[in-house]
């Protein structure tokens, strides 16, 4: 027992406390008040509903049917437990609206509520240490609920439920070899002699299932945060596509998502896109529909015509500016000597997605890097925190994420050298390119990019067409390095003439 001293002492220097003042014990303290709460000796904590405690523990007892005071103190234990399990869960929930809200500033219109909502979704993704604590905690509860469990008096199988009943509540985990049973729904003077048998029976059948039980439950992720991380990017890109408006719709779905006790979220991996990939279209001739027609050299004959193909462009036109359609068409008639694929020059974004030529996707859990064949172009897609293009450069910079089955990268930092195909579509360096790689299945991809550049065109229009997997045995990139054979038309006009 303290001394007069010692609480002299106490109550002193509780009275020059002014709370945490190092950045340490800040965010400490409120982290430190969390625990002490869920971890509260006292069932019914400040602000809680005694009423609602008690309900809940009427519905277990309805439940469970003890009849010995052992059995009742089983129960009562077990609703306690549920109790806090409810407590960890309605701060999770807390902790969502509050972060929406401030993500938001509490406003909320019908024009941009969807994208609103995205952004909170992500905000609560990269914010999520408060919801990982409370995590921690509610699988402690759930181990806890679990024991208790184990530790019911159990005897045999439960009757079954009388027609008309009231519906029963899902108070434990429920799978094909774990079959509570009533407690006192099998008493000891209604077994007979074979009583100790049948407990010996169920009590090895526990035992067998124990192991499978705890490797469930070890593999348990976060219901918050998984749903957040499962979740939120086919959330955020439903409520896009559909136009669905509504902060509220948003948490709701984000809070129904949460799976009942026992029962862990299937953690969304992101689709593996390694490989190597192509396209079979005519896009590298005409983004556009278009018929054949005889190449840039009638020397070649049929070799370099170019063939017909339906277009790629949603819509079927692009929107062109009066001054860059007619930029347009002079790259056309000087498609021979200036299309850059000619020069051997880097094929830019997103001309390097279609051409002739195979590419290879290299993917790992920081960036994915994409590797082309032709003229040996590359680029890496950073996959965490955007980061901002340094200079202009033909691959651009790319700043990517995942959107449920999706990967979309980001493209800017164009230098505008670039054409979009050979016949002369082009853009300046102001373009932005947005790419959506979306696995159909495991040899399919669907390719997506929305192109803005307003020097250039009057709206952002799209491409779409799919992309194969070269599933040839032992397939593999090989070089093209068309340096050598562009030179005599880059620099052969600068060779000496030889006089005769």
């Amino acid at each position: 027992m303290s001394t007069e001293r010692q609480i002299h002492a106490s109550r002193s220097n509780r009275a020059k406390s002014h709370g945490p003042k190092t950045p340490e014990g800040k965010p400490a303290s409120p982290r430190n008040a969390i625990i002490h709460g869920l971890l509260s000796g006292t069932v019914i904590l400040e602000g809680e509903s005694i009423e609602r405690f008690r309900e809940l523990l009427a519905a277990f007892h309805e439940e469970l049917e003890p009849r010995t005071p052992v059995e009742s103190s089983f129960v009562e234990n077990m609703a306690v437990i549920r109790w806090r399990q409810l407590r960890v869960w309605g701060m999770e929930k807390a902790t969502t609206d509050y972060e929406i809200r401030r993500q938001t500033g509490a406003s909320e219109t019908a024009e941009d509520s969807a994208t609103i909502a995205a952004l909170a979704f992500r905000a609560l993704r990269d914010n999520s240490h408060l919801l990982e604590l409370l995590n921690r905690y509610e699988a402690r509860f759930d181990r806890r609920y679990l024991r208790a469990h184990r530790r019911n008096p159990i005897q045999s199988e439960p009757d079954p439920p009388a027609s008309g009943g009231p519906p029963t509540l899902a108070l434990k985990p429920e799978s094909a070899n774990n079959v509570l049973p009533t407690f006192g729904s099998c008493r000891k003077d209604e077994r007979g002699s074979q009583g100790n048998v049948n407990v010996n029976e169920r009590t090895q059948q526990v035992i067998e299932n124990r192991k499978g039980r705890r490797q469930r439950f070890r593999d348990s992720r976060s219901r918050v945060r998984g749903a957040v991380i499962a979740f939120s990017d086919m959330i955020t890109a439903f409520m896009v596509n559909r136009g669905i408006s509504g902060l509220a719709l948003a948490a709701a779905l984000l809070l129904a998502s949460i799976p009942a006790v026992g029962q862990a979220p299937a953690a969304r991996k992101p689709p593996d896109l390694n490989g190597i990939w192509q396209a079979l279209s005519a896009a590298n001739w005409d983004l556009l529909d278009h018929g054949p027609q005889a190449g840039t050299f009638w020397q070649t004959g049929s070799i370099g015509a170019e063939p017909g193909d339906l277009g790629v462009v949603e819509g079927g036109e692009i929107p062109y500016l009066p001054a860059a359609a007619a930029k347009k068409k002079e790259n056309f008639a000087n498609r021979a000597k200036d299309d850059p694929e000619a020069k051997c020059y880097m094929p830019g974004i997103p001309r390097a997605a279609y051409m002739p030529y195979p590419f290879q996707i290299v993917q790992s859990p920081k960036d994915v890097l994409f590797v082309y064949e032709f003229a040996s172009a590359n680029r890496l897609v950073n996959m965490g925190k955007p980061v901002e293009a340094g200079a202009d450069s033909w691959m651009g910079t790319s700043n990517g994420h995942w959107e449920g089955n999706t990967l979309v990268v980001d493209v800017t930092g164009l230098n505008g050298l670039s054409w979009f195909d050979r016949a002369g579509d082009f853009a300046t360096d102001n373009l932005h390119v947005v790419e959506r790689y979306t696995l159909r299945d495991k040899d399919h991809l669907d390719y997506e990019a929305t192109i803005e550049d307003p020097k250039t065109f009057s709206r952002p229009w799209k491409i779409h067409l799919p992309l194969y997997r070269r599933v040839e045995k032992n397939m593999q990139l090989v070089e093209f390095k068309c340096v050598p054979f562009s030179e005599e038309l880059l620099y052969g006009q600068y060779r000496k003439q030889v006089s005769k």
